[in-house]
């Protein structure tokens, strides 16, 4: 299954599904049946996205600026993604449980693989932004589909997270103002 998804055809079939049907597309998604499959589609779509953002940035920048580092940063983006998407499951995932959300840990970590499709033009400016919102959205979809609970629910589930670290940088730039403010 996982070879299948190499196969051009059957990404671009998946991408279309995700973008033009995510309702049907989680609702329908397997939440189990291995990781592989969701990791090489994450993969692919973080790949685009570096190569895609180069691109739009060297436009700007001067052509082919740095290239071999951007190659060599691809090598390197790649797994700090997985990493990222695991942490980001776990914590997802727990949200989650602790909201009533009834599913298993590998379909928190699906539906975050199959939202990473809006990667592909993360690194354009405003396309970037409206595709992160599209996103959140998809996420959304992908947390009621995976954990059969709210919408409100999936919202929070999200949201939580964002809020959090929102509140944490707060704190730490209050900090940091304080300790400027009594240096001076």
């Amino acid at each position: 299954m996982a070879a299948d998804l190499v196969m051009p055809t059957k990404y671009i079939d998946t991408v279309k599904k995700v973008v033009t049907q995510p309702t049907q597309f989680f609702k329908s998604m397997p939440t189990t049946g291995g990781y592989v499959h969701p990791t090489i589609f994450l993969l692919i779509n973080s790949a685009i996205g570096w190569v895609i953002s180069m691109l739009f940035y060297g436009v700007f920048k001067g052509p082919f600026r740095a290239a071999g580092a951007d190659f060599f940063g691809v090598l390197v983006m790649l797994p700090m993604v997985i990493i990222g998407v695991l942490i980001a499951a776990v914590i997802f995932h727990i949200l989650a449980k602790l909201l009533g959300g009834k599913g298993k840990f590998e379909g928190s970590y699906r539906a975050i693989c199959y939202v990473s499709v809006t990667s592909i033009v993360n690194g354009i400016l405003v396309v970037g932004f409206l595709a992160a919102l599209y996103g959140f959205y998809l996420g959304v979809l992908g947390f009621k589909g995976v954990h059969k609970y709210s919408t409100g629910k999936a919202v929070a589930t999200l949201l939580i997270p964002v809020g959090l670290l929102m509140f944490l940088g707060m704190i730490a730039a209050a900090i940091g103002g304080l300790a400027l403010f009594k240096s001076g």
